[in-house]
């Protein structure tokens, strides 16, 4: 056991660039009203897997529990004496604009349609604009952004230790596909779906990529590649085959293709890449056509001409497309500035060759995270000028690629590309464990420049 430890603890220290004496000296370091939030991003992989409580009672889903004590602790956390200022920004402004229309369209929701679930979709749709603004008061420096880094790292450790138990003892750990997605099983274990393991693996291959790039600066980049970092990228390969998500082959391509190209900035590294990607290439054909051909079978279907169009990304085309039959049918105003602008309307409403007296039924749906499209349930939600503002917000992050460092350059590149590509198909933002790292990267990038030095204090 002692080996065991000791190896672990090894694994650990060469992986990431804060040795654990030192993560829990940064953690001690916090006062209450930012320490909260790291117990939540640590934990939070174990909390996730009690989600099937709400079945026997909200009251006693964790979930529920920390979705309604998110907001309320950051809250108080602006209360707190301890709690640190911040520099305005002009991320802080274009957020804050469309904030501002999320939150007024949340609350004609609220008061058309008082209930307990719309007090709950206001606190979840409006939590990511309220972590974002308390992440810029959290991230000071890039050693805060390594503390929460390292965070991730450690949260995932539960996370592993839960797959043997799930894949043992959890029947209800594999979901079915369907025939034309490949068929087979998907491993979800004890989370809700896919996405909380596809998080996982996403957000740790981002922040080894990110720390090996910085310790280049030190020494040759090559020589930091080491077996450590290789393990993860093999477990991740092995964590992707087993939730059969075609998203998240999507996104691992995208950041691990922008890792290599900010590698080849260093004339050292181009000539061993390329014999490694030589030497692989004819197996990685033949891993593509076996894991990855599958996923995306129908959609070569369409694009072939042998499948209807309202098929594709899963039937979700179908779906987009009669939610924008109802948004053709609104006034200007709700185009401009969301449909729940058009929730008291009492027209006659057509979907699906049925009559409805007003938008009120539909419209829930319409900002939902049915709609399995971020851009699109942005623009139902805050309107033309509301995915406008979003849209310039995340351009803005996108900027800071020019930065000097070019750890800086690889955040703001990768972590906008995993956030615009997951929006194409999911719904990022309800993602809470992706929006803790996504938008800890973006406070950070947010900072000014001489904050983001390499001293790290």
């Amino acid at each position: 056991m002692l080996i065991l430890k000791k190896a672990l603890k090894d694994f650990l220290n060469q992986l990431i660039n804060m040795r654990y004496r030192e993560w829990k000296l940064w953690v001690k370091s916090k006062p209450w009203c930012l320490r909260w939030f790291i117990y939540l991003v640590l934990f939070r992989t174990v909390i996730d897997n009690f989600y099937t409580l709400k079945k026997v009672s909200p009251l006693f889903s964790p979930l529920y529990i920390i979705g309604v004590l998110t907001p309320v602790l950051i809250f108080f956390s602006y209360g707190s004496a301890g709690f640190p200022s911040k520099k305005r920004t002009r991320s802080d402004q274009i957020m804050f604009a469309w904030g501002s229309i999320v939150f007024i369209n949340l609350l004609l929701l609220f008061v058309t349609n008082i209930s307990i679930s719309s007090i709950g979709n206001l606190i979840k749709y409006f939590t990511p604009v309220f972590l974002f603004f308390y992440l810029r008061h959290f991230i000071r420096n890039k050693k805060d952004l390594i503390g929460i880094f390292q965070t991730f790292l450690y949260s995932i450790i539960f996370a592993i230790l839960f797959v043997p138990y799930n894949y043992i003892f959890n029947p209800g750990a594999f979901r079915q596909i369907s025939i034309k997605r490949g068929g087979g099983f998907r491993f979800a274990g004890g989370y809700a779906d896919v996405m909380n393991y596809a998080i996982l693996i996403i957000g740790g291959l981002l922040i080894v990529y990110f720390f090996n790039l910085r310790k280049s600066k030190k020494i040759l980049i090559w020589r930091n590649l080491r077996i450590k970092s290789f393990f993860l990228f093999i477990l991740s390969l092995a964590g992707l085959i087993a939730i059969k998500h075609t998203a998240s082959w999507a996104v691992f391509f995208a950041i691990t293709g922008i890792f290599i190209l900010y590698l080849f900035r260093r004339i050292k590294v181009i000539i061993p890449i390329l014999l490694v990607f030589l030497s692989f290439s004819v197996y990685f054909q033949g891993f593509i056509s076996k894991h990855i051909d599958p996923l995306i079978q129908k959609e070569v279907s369409i694009i072939e001409g042998e499948a209807d169009i309202d098929r594709s990304f899963n039937g979700r085309m179908w779906r987009w497309k009669r939610y924008f039959r109802v948004w053709d049918q609104m006034p200007v105003y709700s185009k401009l500035f969301g449909v729940t602008f058009s929730y008291a309307n009492d027209q006659i409403v057509i979907m699906d060759r049925k009559y409805y007296n007003g938008f009120s039924k539909i419209i829930p749906a319409m900002v939902s995270g049915r709609m399995h499209n971020d851009y699109i349930r942005v623009l139902f939600l805050s309107g033309i000028v509301g995915l406008f503002f979003y849209l310039q917000f995340i351009f803005t992050i996108f900027r800071k690629k020019n930065s000097h460092f070019i750890e800086d350059s690889f955040l703001a590149t990768s972590s906008v590309s995993v956030l615009l590509l997951f929006s194409v198909t999911t719904i990022p933002l309800l993602y809470s464990p992706l929006i803790y790292l996504i938008f800890s990267i973006f406070a950070y990038l947010s900072l000014p420049k001489k904050n983001r030095a390499n001293n790290e204090k």
